[in-house]
């Protein structure tokens, strides 16, 4: 056996163990400022500067979830609308839960699942 070999597969072994490591913190932080942004600012504020109007939550959900989805531009239009279809997700679970964290746990599910099941596989 050519240790050559065993040398190369060690390192791609680490190379993907590197790639899924950075993935997974980013993906963890990403939800964390995120959803303080996007739900414990944006949406609180328009909730509140509306919040004697008949649609004042919704439209602060709305307006939350569009700009979440334009905030992810990066990836293209099919991704603006998937994170803006996420984003309205977060920011329900945010308005009925009054909880900044579940939506961050809410985020960090959804990100997680979509690691384990599409980035990582890509990676691997």
């Amino acid at each position: 056996m050519d240790p050559r070999k065993n040398v190369s597969s060690l390192r791609q072994t680490k190379n993907r163990f590197t790639a899924a490591q950075s993935q997974k913190t980013g993906t963890h932080f990403g939800c964390l400022s995120e959803e303080a942004f996007f739900r414990g600012f944006i949406q609180r504020e328009i909730g509140a500067a509306l919040r004697g109007t008949r649609a004042g939550n919704a439209i602060a959900i709305a307006v939350s979830a569009g700009l979440f989805g334009l905030a992810h531009f990066g990836g293209g239009v099919s991704y603006v609308v998937l994170a803006a279809a996420a984003g309205l997700g977060y920011a329900i679970v945010y308005h009925r839960t009054k909880s900044i964290e579940m939506s961050m746990l809410a985020h960090l599910a959804l990100n997680t699942v979509h690691f384990l099941l599409f980035t990582y596989p890509a990676v691997a």
